[in-house]
């Protein structure tokens, strides 16, 4: 009796782990397309993301304005590969 019961107790716990875990949709393929379309800006292309750069801090690299303008055209070479998004895209279908 006492080992039919733990077996119920078991099954018992197994049901309630399986009944409580629900599915994650997976957001990658959208999050990923977000952020190349936010970053890339109007043109898509790194060229006009880098030129967008240019017009906000000058195209010119000045004691005030470095840090920014390092940090936005870093953004655009991260953000702008096209490769690194067909490579991000690729692998959602594995």
């Amino acid at each position: 009796m006492r080992k039919l019961s733990s077996i119920l107790l078991f099954l018992f716990f197994v049901f309630v782990l399986m009944t409580d875990c629900s599915s994650r949709k997976d957001e990658t393929k959208e999050k990923a397309l977000f952020n190349y379309i936010l970053y890339c800006g109007p043109g898509g292309t790194i060229d006009s993301c880098n030129a967008a750069c240019g017009e906000t801090y000058g195209t010119n690299a000045t004691n005030a304005n470095l840090q920014a303008l390092t940090s936005c055209t870093s953004a655009c070479t991260t953000n702008c590969n096209v490769l690194g998004l067909y490579l991000q895209l690729s692998n959602l279908n594995r």
